[in-house]
């Protein structure tokens, strides 16, 4: 426990004191208690960030916005690949050396370069992407976390360690119970659904901000017909 440093300057002189073999006063011997018993016990809370990070919204969209830079990949591939078939094709039909043959064959090489080069940016983007977004989530659920140790007065907020994710990357019942962060809690300092509330609310009101307005001069869109 990390005491007060008023405390710890009163314990040092009381130590230093003694061993000098100088009787203490007993006024100050009094003065000395209160000031260590007065120190105000640590309150600690935790929150299991794989149950946070699960049930984030915002990480669930980015989900589905890689899951589509992934297919987009894959369709660009597929072109890509196609159009090189195509050279394949048309140089097979030419015979070996022929001025045609070799150029059809430079223009190959260049479009595959060339492909290599593209598809080398869009993976080089996504990577970006992704540690944006990883640090995206991270400054929201830290920013939240530094809020409510503010408002709630605690001392330290420490993250705990969800079973179901130790189980589902460890198998060996000893190496999960070493690697429990939290072997007991009060239930009343578990932060884990109070966090996971608030960023949701949040991103849910930065996503209303970013949505276009609605022009109050264009009619609404008539009701859909009952099947």
């Amino acid at each position: 426990m990390n005491l007060p440093l008023t405390s710890l300057a009163v314990l040092a002189l009381a130590v230093a004191a003694n061993a000098a073999g100088v009787a203490q006063e007993p006024a100050a011997a009094a003065a000395a208690a209160p000031a260590v018993l007065s120190a105000r016990p640590l309150k600690i809370g935790y929150l299991d960030l794989t149950r946070v990070l699960k049930d984030y919204h915002r990480r669930q969209d980015l989900e589905a916005e890689f899951r589509e830079l992934g297919t987009s990949l894959t369709r660009d591939d597929q072109s890509r690949k196609a159009e090189i078939d195509k050279y394949d094709s048309e140089i097979e039909q030419l015979a070996m050396g022929t001025p045609e043959r070799l150029a059809l064959e430079d223009k190959r090489k260049a479009a595959l370069k060339q492909i290599e080069e593209s598809r080398r940016a869009a993976q080089q983007k996504i990577a970006q992407r992704y540690v944006t977004a990883i640090n995206q989530l991270y400054d929201d659920i830290r920013g939240v976390v530094s809020e409510l140790g503010k408002e709630g007065d605690f001392d330290l907020i420490i993250k705990d360690q969800s079973t179901e994710a130790q189980t589902a990357a460890v198998t060996d019942p000893a190496l999960q119970i070493s690697r429990q962060v939290v072997l007991y809690s009060r239930p009343e300092y578990d932060l884990t659904s109070v966090v996971t509330q608030r960023v949701n609310d949040r991103y849910a009101e930065q996503v209303k901000k970013s949505e276009p307005a609605k022009d109050p001069k264009k009619p609404a869109d008539p009701p859909a017909k009952e099947r």
